[in-house]
């Protein structure tokens, strides 16, 4: 068989798997006041079931919740290196890209496409902690980002959605994040333990509005706040 067609076989397989079995599902935010579009300004997640808050502030909008399988609430191993999902997912032309790093030294960074031909490869000295980066996509359906700290590395898969104009693709460093600033969903330290299934209280901010809606999430999934009337969208969870 064809040495390419047996690498992308293999990525899709550890793609899959990786969403398999990776524990985690991701939980996307919008707001709509009548019928239009509205910004939030931050939300809130709080388990009402295991306690733990979380917290995410513009532009984030996407909160990736890590479980295990076995034991409810388990964390990863802070000694790994760790790459979180992009933001937003599926992107279009840029998303915004974070990587956890348990000890300071030479990260190496590359991107394949679904063909298995490497797209971007880039190389940092990076201090301990949270790094962020700007991924930019030539408007290919699937690519495999992949972080190398020493001997470890962490994976995800990046969809993709079409472009109308071609661009190259690029990895840019945008910079470490600030212990003293606010935290991200997508730091590593926000602590919210969760299992598939346990009661969550999502509470989205815009302007001077709260609204709140209950869940109980199993799969990724979205959650649209109204702050016109302050009720759910047909079809989404309760509000409290």
């Amino acid at each position: 068989m064809n040495t390419r067609i047996i690498f992308v076989l293999l990525s899709i397989v550890f793609a899959t798997g990786a969403f398999g079995q990776n524990s985690s599902l991701n939980l996307t935010f919008s707001a709509i006041n009548g019928a239009a579009y509205t910004r939030l300004d931050s939300i809130r997640v709080m388990n009402r079931t295991q306690s733990g808050i979380a917290v995410l502030h513009w532009p984030d909008t996407v909160l990736t919740l890590n479980y295990n399988m076995g034991i409810p609430g388990e964390r990863y191993d802070m000694a790994d290196v760790r790459v979180f999902q992009n933001i937003p997912n599926p992107m279009q032309d840029q998303a915004l890209i974070k990587t956890y790093i348990p000890g300071k030294g030479q990260v190496k960074f590359y991107v394949r496409d679904v063909q298995g031909r490497q797209v971007a490869e880039a190389n940092y000295m990076l201090e301990k902690g949270l790094h962020s980066f700007r991924f930019s996509s030539s408007g290919e359906s699937f690519y495999l980002f992949t972080a190398k700290w020493n001997d470890r590395v962490s994976s995800i898969k990046i969809l993709g959605l079409p472009l109308q104009t071609l661009q190259a693709v690029s990895l840019d460093y945008l910079g470490k994040e600030d212990p003293g600033s606010p935290m991200h969903v997508s730091s590593p330290f926000q602590n919210i333990p969760f299992s598939p299934g346990d009661a969550l209280l999502y509470i989205g901010y815009s302007n001077s509005r709260q609204s709140g809606i209950l869940d109980n999430p199993a799969t990724n999934k979205a959650a649209i706040f109204q702050f016109a009337t302050n009720i759910p969208c047909p079809g989404a969870a309760t509000v409290t």
